[in-house]
């Protein structure tokens, strides 16, 4: 049974998978929040900046305020949790641009181009077929595929893009992706750290931040058949999966990270230094018209922080452990989850062979609770969240499958004693000495009881005279009325 769990485990099982991440979700809860990375800043775009400045989206000549106002601060590098796709409103005549307009788009350009250290996002319509190249995203420098490319179709594909506005994308120092996958259950819990785009494999806007805050520390991202095999910033290895999503550590719910309101900072109330080299994201966050994801804490958490705390988890080097649900990924942290799992099972079984009934179950719900408590209190020293769903499935059914052997055994042995008692006790006494067999003691036991002797007179005589066929139907009417007497009193039949 513990062989078999291990191989699901390696296999990967979508219900089971789900089953886990509900698991981790409860760990994270029960961890409680933790606080935030005081590099990564978000400008919000929040309920109260709209309710004073009018509806999203601005204008543009407000927005190249903010972003002057954002880069006069100092800060490392600003990146942009929205996409500027479409020129400003038209005129109503014949299509063309008004003058303010255009003037508009001219000095979000300049204030982007005068930043020197921004980042646009840009959005991919994610599927399967697309044929367009990149023009100008950024893109791992560094790709070590699988020899048969196989690999590469793990990660997300996208068939094509959201871009910004040409000349607002050339006015900028590097473009990321904000695209996000939910899983199975509508809850957002990774950042997919590459997407396959025209033969490239395209960085999401986080890693392209870091890069620009370090050019030194190249990024780079392997394949093997399987998928990922491993996401590098400079030295730094990124745990993701084999379709390269990092397992994002959530600090609480939203509003963990620290919030300066578009509004203050464009009425000049926000001092320099809470920007100032710092990793400044911006974004919508207000309720009616803002990015609102669903994670594992929080039902309408901010969008624009999912960004926030994968900068977080790969500035601070603090990341989730699960291990990997394929067989192509047998990381240390795989085959000890396994070995413990296994080692348990053969513990549990050793146990269950002396301990039946009652016992044996306390002692099962005593493993698992050991598995659980043990694997929490590890959780929160390391990060590295040992299966529970699994490992409980392993016990259980471990625990059953011994249970089912030892009835049907035992089954087994009391219906053997119990047709051999039949040939010589009542019924009555067969049954409960089936049912306790302890109570069979070698040597027996003394105590007072009547021995009934009897014969049939004149047997030689009568055997003589009677054929063989008469004589046993004789025997057996005689022996079946004695016996039935014996047994009526609970007597035992010796011959």
């Amino acid at each position: 049974m513990a062989i078999a769990i291990g191989a699901l485990r390696l296999a990967g099982c979508g219900t089971v998978e789900l089953a886990e991440m509900r698991a981790l979700d409860y760990r994270l809860r029960q961890r409680g929040a933790s606080p935030a990375s005081a590099d990564v800043v978000i400008v919000a775009v929040d309920d109260r900046s709209i309710a004073e400045l009018g509806r999203w989206p601005w204008p543009r000549a407000r927005m190249a305020e903010l972003i002057d106002r954002i880069a006069a601060a100092g800060p490392a590098v600003v990146g942009f949790d929205l996409v500027q796709s479409e020129l400003s409103d038209d005129s109503a005549a014949g299509g063309r641009q008004s003058r303010a307009a255009e003037g508009g788009d001219a000095l979000l350009v300049d204030a982007v181009r005068r930043t020197e250290n921004a980042v646009l996002g840009y959005f991919f319509e994610l599927g399967r077929g697309g044929q367009e190249a990149p023009q100008g995203e950024s893109v791992y420098p560094i790709v070590r595929r699988d020899r048969e490319g196989v690999g590469e179709s793990r990660v997300p594909h996208a068939v094509a893009i959201t871009r910004n506005l040409p000349d607002l994308d050339a006015a900028a120092r590097a473009r990321g992706f904000f695209n996000f996958l939910p899983d199975s259950d509508g809850l957002y819990r990774r950042a997919p750290m590459a997407v396959a785009f025209g033969g490239q494999m395209a960085t999401p806007l986080s890693l392209t931040m870091l890069a620009q805050r370090w050019p030194e520390r190249p990024l780079s991202i392997s394949f093997d058949s399987f998928g990922v095999t491993s996401v590098r910033f400079g030295s730094q290895s990124i745990p993701v999966g084999e379709d390269g999503q990092l397992l994002l550590n959530f600090r609480g719910r939203g509003r963990t990270f620290r919030h300066v309101a578009a509004l203050d900072l464009l009425a000049g109330e926000v001092p320099a230094e809470e920007l100032r080299d710092k990793l400044v994201i911006v974004g919508v966050t207000a309720v009616a018209v803002g990015d609102v994801r669903a994670m594992p804490l929080d039902p309408v958490y901010p969008g624009v922080e999912l960004h926030a705390t994968a900068l977080d988890n790969i500035l601070r080097n603090d990341f989730l452990y699960q291990g990997l649900a394929t067989p192509g990924d047998l990381s240390a942290i795989t085959v000890a989850e396994i070995a413990l799992i296994v080692a348990g099972c053969i513990l549990l079984g050793l146990v269950l062979s002396r301990a039946r009934g009652v016992r044996g179950a306390f002692v099962a719900a005593c493993l698992l609770a050991a598995w659980i408590f043990g694997s929490q209190l590890y959780f929160l020293e390391s990060g590295v969240a040992l299966r529970a769903v699994y490992a409980s499935l392993a016990f259980l059914l471990t625990y059953v499958a011994i249970g089912v052997e030892q009835y049907v055994a035992q089954e087994r042995q009391t219906r053997e004693t119990r047709r051999m008692l039949d040939l010589y006790l009542s019924p009555a006494v067969a049954r409960e000495l089936s049912l306790h067999p302890e109570m069979i003691k070698l040597g027996g036991e003394k105590r007072d009881r009547t021995v009934l002797f009897s014969d049939v007179k004149s047997f030689t005589a009568i055997s003589e005279r009677l054929d063989p066929a008469d004589l046993v139907e004789l025997l057996n009417l005689y022996l079946g009325e004695m016996t039935d007497l014996v047994f009526q009193y609970d007597g035992m039949l010796d011959k």
